[in-house]
């Protein structure tokens, strides 16, 4: 049985309308199946007021994989390896006003 946990960046970001962002999740699992959402975040304040119509898209999502190669010293005919796997995404204001959004990942495993 898969199971899926979601985490919250606890991070707002703030885009103008019609602009793009470009994170970056490190050290995700390479066997785990990944999924981002861009939750819109209340923009609005006492003296401004609270009218809020916030629209993101996830326009990307794709993995890195980083493998580096460790030797004890630049002859040595063995080596180790350290890996590591990165999940990017892209977020997109496809609304009319800025906004925020904090980016929610999913992982099923």
């Amino acid at each position: 049985m898969a199971t899926a946990t979601i985490t919250d960046t606890k991070v707002d970001i703030e885009l103008a309308a019609g602009q793009t962002t470009h994170r970056v999740w490190n050290n995700v699992s390479g066997s785990a199946v990944y999924y981002v959402n861009a939750v819109p975040v209340n923009t609005g304040s006492t003296t401004g007021g609270f009218n809020v119509d916030a629209s993101f898209e996830v326009t990307r999502v794709w993995r890195r994989l980083t493998v580096v190669e460790k030797k004890e010293f630049p002859q040595s005919q063995t080596a180790t390896t350290e890996s590591e796997f990165e999940l990017h995404y892209e977020v997109k204001n496809v609304g009319t006003k800025k906004g925020k959004f904090r980016a929610r990942i999913g992982k099923v495993a």
